[in-house]
C-alpha cells in the first residue's frame, strides 16, 4: 500500500519500518505472496524506493527464502540489486520456520542460505539471518558453544571469526569440532573461505 501517500506520510512517524522484498520478479512474487489481483510488482517496488528516500527513521528489509522459488544466483543477485538501491540499514534473510499455508513450501538448505548471504553481503552493509526460533542471540557469556549456535543462527562466521571466539574463550578448538560432528554446527566452503553456520531446524 505504500504507492498511497497516506499510507506512507503514516509510516513516516514510525522509529523503524520494515519491508517485505520476498523477489523483484514478478511471477516469483506471485507464487510465495499471493498477491491482490490488483497489485502490481513494478509499483510496489518503486513505492518502497519512494517511501526511503523520504523516510528519516531505521529502515529495514525482510526476504524469506523459499527452496527452489527465490533461492537461485539470478533471483538472489537481482533482490541484492534492488536492495542496494533501497539501502536499509539491515537486510534480513528468513526462512519458513512456523507450518505453512502450503505443504509443498519448504526452506532451502543451509549451503543455500550461506550463498545468499554472501550474495547479499556483497551489497549491503548488514546482512543477518533469522532461520531459527528465538534464543539467546546476542548476549555475552563465557560458553563458547552458545556463543556459537546464537551467533552463526544469526550469520555465517568465517573460520577467523570462530577462531577468535575460541581465543576468547579459553576454551580449545575441540569445542567446534564436536559441535561439527553433532550436527549442530555446519562446516562449509564458500569461494576459498570457511565458513560455519548453525543448522536450520
Amino acid at each position: 500500500m505504500l504507492n498511497h501517500e497516506s499510507v506512507r506520510q503514516t509510516l513516516r512517524l514510525a522509529d523503524w519500518v520494515s519491508l517485505k522484498v520476498d523477489s523483484v520478479l514478478e511471477k516469483t512474487w506471485h507464487k510465495i505472496n499471493r498477491p491482490h489481483g490488483w497489485l502490481r510488482l513494478d509499483i510496489m517496488l518503486q513505492s518502497m524506493l519512494r517511501f526511503a528516500s523520504e523516510y528519516g527513521g531505521k529502515l529495514v528489509t525482510e526476504t524469506m527464502l523459499v527452496k527452489g522459488l527465490n533461492d537461485t544466483n539470478a533471483e538472489l543477485n537481482k533482490i541484492a540489486e534492488f536492495l542496494e538501491t533501497l539501502s536499509p540499514s539491515t537486510a534480513y534473510l528468513s526462512a519458513p520456520i512456523r507450518p505453512p499455508a502450503e505443504s509443498w513450501v519448504r526452506p532451502p538448505g543451509t549451503k543455500t542460505f550461506n550463498r545468499a548471504y554472501q550474495i547479499l553481503s556483497g551489497r549491503l552493509p548488514q546482512v543477518e539471518l533469522i532461520t531459527t526460533p528465538e534464543d539467546n542471540q546476542f548476549a555475552f557469556t563465557s560458553d563458547l558453544e552458545n556463543e556459537l549456535l546464537s551467533t552463526t543462527a544469526v550469520h555465517p562466521l568465517r573460520q577467523d571469526a570462530v577462531n577468535e571466539l575460541v581465543k576468547k574463550s579459553g576454551e580449545s578448538w575441540q569445542t567446534v569440532e564436536e559441535l561439527v560432528e553433532s550436527g549442530a554446527l555446519i562446516r562449509l566452503e564458500y569461494e576459498g573461505e570457511t565458513f560455519y553456520i548453525r543448522r536450520m531446524k
